[in-house]
């Protein structure tokens, strides 16, 4: 049993073993790359006899890539190939500044240790005299005591004094019940407020997402959605994450109901694309142009927009988003990954 806090530096700490803060309060220690690979490639395992390893959260993968000194991502899929490129390439290994770090936090963490074990000792040591003291000082007090100066005198008791014979009281009159009056119904003067309609859905979306923006001093997102009964197409650009997205069940009244989708896209920093049943997010149809949702592309990034006026024709039409939909696969990623390492 520890004693002493976790070491701390920056995001990592130690308390027996080096894990790392990914924000939220998520904490990971290391991974070995054997658990890596049982996570990412279960083929190559050598015992058949595992059983299937239940995929990690997404914050895993990130502490991951920092333990191992890669660039850490907020998008699971994007963490996850990110993992695999390099376990594929024989690249995982842990770079001598995080082990330097760790030998480091380790001394610290074990002098804080002895420290506070050796206070808690003394402090022991300091109850258990000062108990023995009281313990000795009641004996003496108890053997000081003359049992033979108590003795037992019996008290005369006064003669009890005769009680007056109670006045018998006159009997009540029943009182007749009281009628019960019939309950006023208060009128209510509220109305009930409009629901609003949906509007067109069809155009172009002003977006605002405070997560992106604070990070990457960006603003100006938009959104594109496009109608095609009974999913919706959209296309998002929020700065730094480009894409498209769909909605499988188009909304049919403004409502506080969420609607899932998957996303397939790009980090344009480093030219990335995602894709996969890790892509995923939720939008609300507020009525009136109003729409609010969140999106995993950097963790799980809340957005809001508006509906810019104008017509209702498709800005995009939905056989391109289709298109370009398509181009989001494991051959074109495997493709563009060649040609970052060449």
């Amino acid at each position: 049993m520890a004693f002493a806090p976790p070491a701390v530096r920056d995001s990592f700490s130690y308390n027996g073993e080096l894990y790392v803060d990914v924000g939220n309060l998520n904490r990971h220690k290391r991974a070995s790359v054997a658990e890596i690979t049982q996570v990412l490639r279960p083929d190559l395992t050598k015992s058949k006899k595992n059983a299937p390893v239940k995929d990690p959260v997404g914050h895993w993968y990130e502490a991951q890539l920092i333990h191992y000194g890669l660039p850490p991502s907020k998008d699971k899929a994007r963490a996850k190939m990110r993992l695999l490129e390099n376990l594929n390439n024989a690249h995982l290994n842990v770079p001598p500044s995080i082990i330097s770090l760790e030998s480091d936090l380790k001394k610290e963490f074990a002098a804080a240790e002895r420290k506070i074990k050796a206070q808690h000792k003394a402090a022991i040591a300091v109850t258990q005299s000062t108990s023995a003291k009281e313990a000795q000082t009641k004996k003496r007090k108890e053997s000081d005591v003359n049992v033979t100066d108590f003795e037992s005198t019996t008290v005369k008791k006064e003669p009890a004094v005769k009680k007056e014979p109670a006045v018998k009281k006159e009997p009540a009159v029943k009182k007749e019940p009281a009628v019960k009056k019939e309950p006023t119904i208060k009128k209510s003067n509220r109305t009930t407020p409009a629901v609003p309609s949906l509007g067109l859905i069809n155009g172009i979306y002003d977006i605002t997402c405070p997560a992106i923006e604070r990070e990457w001093d960006y603003d100006g997102f938009t959104l594109i959605l496009t109608l095609e009964s009974p999913s919706v197409w959209g296309q998002y650009d929020l700065g730094m994450f480009s894409g498209l997205l769909l909605i499988p069940e188009r909304p049919y009244s403004a409502s506080n109901q969420e609607l899932p989708f998957s996303w397939r896209g790009r980090d344009n920093g480093e030219g990335e694309m995602s894709f996969g049943d890790d892509c995923r997010g939720g939008i609300t149809f507020l009525g009136d142009g109003r729409i609010e949702g969140w999106i995993n592309v950097y963790g799980d990034c809340p957005f809001e927009g508006q509906r810019r006026l104008g017509p209702g024709a498709p800005v995009r039409s939905a056989r391109s988003m289709y298109d370009e939909w398509d181009m989001y696969n494991s051959d074109e990623y495997e493709r563009e990954r060649v040609g970052r390492w060449h």
